[in-house]
């Protein structure tokens, strides 16, 4: 179907990544390359559920996300976005991203935006749309009928299969956002995390089966310390994130041919296969043995 892209990541390991992430003091931050259908502007897409596999990471393409149901929580560089039902929000290419949390009953319409596209509208007073990091807050909440009309554009924007037609919505869609950001209230503060929570974060991106002394040593502070500053700013336990860190590491073994779930789940960090079974089901909701399934039905 045409209206639907993609992720596909590149590190500093990759042939083809010609210099596309940046070292920081902590880690390896990822550049995206959005994949999506020769000829089309972009592409919307609607996620549900708690699914992990999200990374560091920020992209050239002009993304808004709009949250229908749920809520998630954003760290945009070392600020934390909350983000509840009915709230618009853009990221801007320069803006260092991760979705720490979402609710279980999330569904978030991811709508990305190729940059000639933006270009060709962002004029005048709509010239930030084309910026790399503006100084704007753009977490807006939106009135129930805009936020309604907002759903079907995206909706139709999905469906859509001729390519003109898809093109023509991304611009609707666009505009939209613009028009929902002038005219709506911002929704949330935006407040700065703790650099021991933002160093944590990027520790455990490279490397999730640290323990929590190990992390603790790494940012500098305590490990009480750390797991309370963690569950206080972000609203989520320090373990419950580092489990599905584990799980994604987990899902990208199986990705690439792992079949053996408890040296995948060894390997990732777990310390069981019975540690391993309660976080898929906690988290996914499914047992261990869906996700080779998913993997043969999806490869």
């Amino acid at each position: 179907m045409p209206g639907r892209g993609c992720y596909r990541q590149r590190s500093s390991t990759d042939p083809a990544f010609r210099g596309t992430a940046r070292k920081l003091s902590f880690c390896v931050v990822v550049k995206d390359i959005l994949t999506y259908p020769r000829g089309l502007h972009g592409f919307a897409f609607l996620r549900t559920g708690c699914r992990p596999r999200i990374h560091v990471h920020h992209h050239e393409e002009l993304e808004f996300n709009l949250v229908m149901r749920g809520q998630c929580t954003y760290l945009v560089g070392d600020r934390q976005v909350v983000l509840r039902r009915n709230t618009v929000f853009a990221l801007f290419p320069e803006q260092e991203h991760i979705l720490i949390e979402e609710s279980p009953d999330a569904q978030i319409w991811i709508l990305v935006f190729a940059q000639h596209l933006v270009r060709s509208y962002a004029k005048g007073p709509r010239q930030w749309l084309a910026e790399d990091d503006p100084a704007i807050d753009t977490a807006r909440l939106l009135a129930p009928l805009r936020a309604r009309a907002l759903d079907g554009l995206c909706r139709s924007c999905a469906l859509a299969k001729d390519v003109v037609v898809v093109n023509a919505s991304l611009a609707a869609l666009l505009l939209a956002c613009w028009e929902a950001v002038q005219e709506s209230p911002i929704a949330t503060s935006i407040t700065q995390v703790h650099p021991a929570i933002e160093q944590a974060i990027r520790k455990l991106r490279e490397d999730p089966t640290l323990n929590g002394a190990e992390l603790a040593l790494r940012c500098g502070v305590s490990r009480e310390r750390l797991s309370r500053l963690f569950k206080e700013q972000l609203g989520v336990p320090l373990t419950r994130y580092r489990s599905r860190l584990r799980l994604e590491r987990v899902l990208d073994l199986i990705e690439r041919g792992s079949v053996n779930l408890l040296q995948a789940a060894l390997d990732s960090g777990f310390g069981s296969y019975a540690q391993f079974h309660r976080v898929v089901r906690d988290q996914l909701g499914v047992g261990p043995r869906d996700l080779l399934r998913d993997a043969a039905i999806h490869p």
